[in-house]
């Protein structure tokens, strides 16, 4: 993470660089800070997590990421959008702890054929009262 922000940085190197810190804290179970860049609703954690307290944040990421979704790192973004003029949108792409590409296959009975692999995912980076948030969380894997 950078500890000062680079002169001649803009919104959308502001906002990559808030995913990729994002997902860097997740991964690395510094859960406290990550929830301080997330924006998004809490709504589904809270439900499949019940025993983790609402309102705590933390917990309940450590929950997601432990539980729920890989909280891996972002190996690569293959597309960086702005659109509109508090919000963009990245697509990347992750990797496993052994360096191999993430890929959801398909679930709940269906084929490859029916429901083939993806292996890239849009973010949404918002600009809130001044500071980048992350809209989505981790790609849940059912």
């Amino acid at each position: 993470t950078w500890t000062v922000t680079p002169s001649g940085a803009n919104d959308l190197d502001l906002a990559r660089h808030t995913l990729l810190t994002f997902f860097s804290l997740l991964h690395d179970g510094r859960y406290a800070e990550a929830a301080k860049l997330y924006g998004g609703p809490y709504d589904v954690m809270r439900e499949q997590n019940p025993d983790v307290p609402a309102e705590d944040y933390a917990a309940l990421w450590q929950a997601a990421c432990t539980r729920q979704s890989p909280c891996l790192l972002i190996s690569k973004i293959v597309e960086q959008n702005q659109v509109a003029s508090d919000e963009f949108e990245l697509v990347v792409e992750f990797v496993w702890l052994d360096g191999t590409l993430f890929k959801l296959g398909p679930c709940c009975g269906a084929t490859e054929a029916e429901m083939p692999p993806v292996w890239q995912f849009p973010y949404t980076v918002k600009k809130i009262d001044g500071l980048f948030r992350v809209m989505d969380g981790p790609v849940y894997v059912p």
